[in-house]
Order: C-alpha cells, then sequence, then structure tokens
C-alpha cells in the first residue's frame, strides 16, 4: 500500500513487525479523512503508522 498527502508523514519505504490486514483499510483511510468509520461487521483498527499523530 501507499499513502500520499500533505497530513500523511514522509516515512519512506516501512520495514517493521506486524501485519497489515485487508479489514485496516476502510478504517485507516476514514481516519486520514478525519472520520470516524463504524460499521456492522467486525472491523480491524486503523493502521497508525500512516496517520499523522
Amino acid at each position: 500500500m501507499a499513502y500520499l498527502g500533505p497530513d500523511t508523514p514522509a516515512l519512506g519505504e516501512l520495514k517493521s513487525e506486524g501485519q497489515v490486514y485487508q479489514n485496516q483499510i476502510a478504517k485507516t483511510l476514514a481516519a486520514l479523512l478525519g472520520l470516524n468509520y463504524t460499521s456492522d461487521k467486525p472491523v480491524g483498527e486503523a493502521i497508525n503508522t500512516v496517520i499523522k499523530k
């Protein structure tokens, strides 16, 4: 995955422990847009390494 934007930190290629799952994408994109994503179905947590804290 690649994330690009004025509020996205320029971290380059990340090589860290852990795994990213498909069920985390919707919540991550919503967080980048400043929205709170909710769903009736189980959703993974946002990918914090791409969200500016």
